[in-house]
């Protein structure tokens, strides 16, 4: 019994320990502005070419103007003349920040406000191109016609 509540002990100071290693992990929080943010809540990811490097941290309304807290990590600069994109990147309506041109302009701080608005959101389906939508168009009208045809047969 003993070396069952010792074992306990130790699982659960380990437990512990890394729950507070990995929530002490320094980041950066940038902020920036939408006005819409639908789709997005705190623990959105944050990618720089499909990468992710952070999550959204805080969501919080001023007026008629959402602002964003990127908790972003350190080891990628951000630029004040970054594009911040609100994507959709799946059929699954799953939204993603997306930044472009990361290193654009003078390297944002920890706290730093991004002072222009964060474009539209956009979907970007990233594992779509427009030869694999048309080959997709050309299966589900085959499908179909195959469909009518095995209804028209009973």
């Amino acid at each position: 019994m003993a070396n069952y509540l010792k074992s306990t002990l130790l699982r659960g100071i380990g437990l512990l320990i890394t729950v507070c290693l990995y929530s002490c992990q320094s980041q950066d929080l940038i902020y920036v502005s939408t006005q819409n943010a639908s789709g997005i809540k705190t623990g959105t990811p944050v990618v720089i070419s499909g990468l992710p490097i952070g999550t959204v941290s805080t969501i919080e309304l001023e007026n008629r103007t959402v602002w964003l807290g990127l908790a972003i990590d350190p080891e990628f600069p951000i630029g004040d003349e970054a594009d911040f994109i609100a994507s959709t990147l799946s059929f699954s309506g799953a939204k993603t920040i997306v930044i472009n041109n990361s290193q654009e302009g003078s390297p944002l701080q920890n706290g730093d406000t991004l002072h222009k608005s964060m474009l539209r959101q956009q979907p970007i389906f990233t594992d779509l191109d427009s030869a694999k939508v048309d080959t997709l168009k050309q299966q589900l009208l085959k499908t179909g016609e195959a469909i009518i045809d095995l209804l028209k047969d009973h």
